[in-house]
């Protein structure tokens, strides 16, 4: 005999509309409007949006201003200005990876929160974003944010 399961699932738009806490176990599904799909799995207590995506976790945002989410990799492409936006009370275990490109001027880089980078492109523990460079950033919190840089030059 065929059974079929059905699960909580949205659009971008339904979801905002309904960001309703997802109960433990659940498997909640949002198609966005480029036609990918992200998978969240609830835990009991957080709404949909504070649940990181299990399956296409990998965002691209179209704004130069970012609410940065745990487990969430952002994959920015050429940037001319960033404003990336922390929890400022984050879980122990968050941890984020960004990666985006420079052009021909350094972009002009705000973060919410103060965090220690290391590794290329730092000084004294502050990132200096280099012009015609691809950069990794790697951020995790461990009672204060800290963050690992690597940057590759590209003709």
């Amino acid at each position: 005999m065929i059974k079929s399961i059905r699960h909580l699932r949205g659009s971008e738009a339904e979801w905002a509309a309904n960001d309703i806490v997802i109960p433990d176990g659940e498997i909640a599904i949002l198609k966005t409007a480029s036609g990918s799909v992200k998978l969240k799995v609830g835990n009991g207590s957080s709404r949909f949006s504070d649940l990181p995506a299990l399956i296409g976790n990998t965002v691209k945002p179209d704004t130069e201003t970012i609410e940065i989410k745990n487990g969430v990799t952002y994959r920015l492409g050429t940037v001319h200005n960033l404003n990336l936006i922390f929890p400022s009370e984050p879980d122990d275990d968050f941890y984020t990876e960004i990666s985006f490109t420079t052009d021909s001027y350094p972009p002009d880089f705000a973060i919410s929160e103060p965090i220690t980078f290391t590794g290329d492109g730092t000084a004294d523990g502050d990132f200096l974003a280099d012009k015609k460079r691809h950069y990794t950033v790697f951020i995790w919190y461990d009672g204060e944010y800290q963050g690992v840089i690597r940057g590759v030059p590209y003709a």
